[in-house]
């Protein structure tokens, strides 16, 4: 199927295809054209659709053209569809996109935990050091639940001290043990790094702060935004494959325990980023190849680390899954 030639108005309409492969295939052909009535004319999409599918991929186009904007989030069908309200935040967090008391309360009022996920990651970027009723709403309904309240302690980076004052240090009886395992991670400074004993604590707070946002703090994946990691090939295979992936990232389509994800978009790679150390990516790589399997292991070390650093392949360079049983002769 050839749909290069089709129109814009038909791409549109492509977006709320029961098929994966076309929505996908008409996200990119509307972000590469990227002309100025394509933004016209899924703005106009966004208003009138009642397919959560087809907001999902107007969302994504428009972030694609640099168009998503605020007004988006006053879309009435983010309140009916749980998975449409977790990308808008996604997109507005990533557009550092400041919600109006009425969007939030909104967004809050969808009751849903992966929403609420979001809220909480709003929040710790835009809160500053001083007590939010919003935020200390959310952590106390999550209380008892690490995956929601540890990724935001690590998503409010500079600013964990808070959660030691009396409002929130009386809902988080951890908060001091998790607050202690951060003063271990050194992100900016290789040769300050120093080692602990509790290197898988370092790995899930990286883990948390760096991952989770995508692939859900429990590793179960994001539906229309990530796969899981839970039992996935990658985590229990070659720890080679897996750094590559970690290191440069991956484009899909992509298998995992049996069913093919490919939700149009490619997971970013962190080996080019300045802050994470060898040492940081070893944490991560050491704690999912423990948290993820019924077959823990830790053999990430940093000479691997280092040598795939170092392939002959640009760092922005996304693998897809046949490059990569390719590159590694994998099955």
């Amino acid at each position: 199927m050839n749909i290069s030639n089709w129109t814009d108005e038909r791409l549109m309409d492509s977006l709320a295809s029961k098929n994966i492969w076309i929505r996908k295939r008409a996200q990119q052909h509307l972000v590469t054209k990227g002309k100025e009535n394509t933004i016209q004319l899924l703005r106009k999409t966004a208003s009138i659709s009642n397919n959560y599918k087809q907001l999902i991929h107007t969302f994504y186009t428009l972030d694609g053209l640099d168009a998503f904007t605020t007004e988006l989030l006053d879309n009435p069908n983010i309140q009916k569809f749980p998975k449409l309200a977790a990308v808008a935040l996604k997109l507005a967090v990533e557009n550092k996109i400041s919600l109006t008391d009425n969007q939030f309360q909104n967004l809050a009022s969808v009751d849903d935990a992966m929403v609420d996920y979001y809220l909480g990651y709003y929040l710790a970027i835009h809160t500053e050091d001083h007590i939010d009723s919003r935020w200390l709403s959310l952590i106390k309904k999550y209380q008892d639940a690490s995956w929601f309240t540890e990724p935001l302690i690590a998503h409010s980076f500079n600013k964990e001290a808070i959660f030691l004052q009396p409002e929130y240090a009386s809902v988080l009886p951890n908060t001091q043990y998790t607050l202690d395992s951060l003063k271990q991670i050194i992100l900016k400074d290789p040769a300050t790094f120093t080692e602990n004993k509790d290197h898988l604590t370092r790995g899930r707070i990286l883990f948390n702060r760096h991952c989770a946002t995508c692939h859900g703090p429990d590793g179960n994946g994001i539906e229309n935004l990530a796969p899981p990691l839970l039992q996935s090939e990658y985590i229990t295979g070659p720890k080679e494959t897996f750094l590559a992936v970690m290191l440069y990232g991956l484009n899909g389509p992509v298998i995992v325990n049996g069913k093919t994800y490919d939700y149009g978009i490619s997971m970013p790679g962190i080996g080019g980023s300045t802050e994470i150390t060898h040492e940081n990516i070893r944490d991560i790589g050491n704690y999912m190849r423990n948290a993820f399997t019924n077959t823990p292991n830790q053999d990430v070390d940093l000479k691997t680390i280092s040598k795939l650093r170092n392939l002959n392949r640009a760092l922005d360079q996304t693998f897809t899954e046949i490059e990569l049983h390719e590159t590694f002769k994998t099955n």
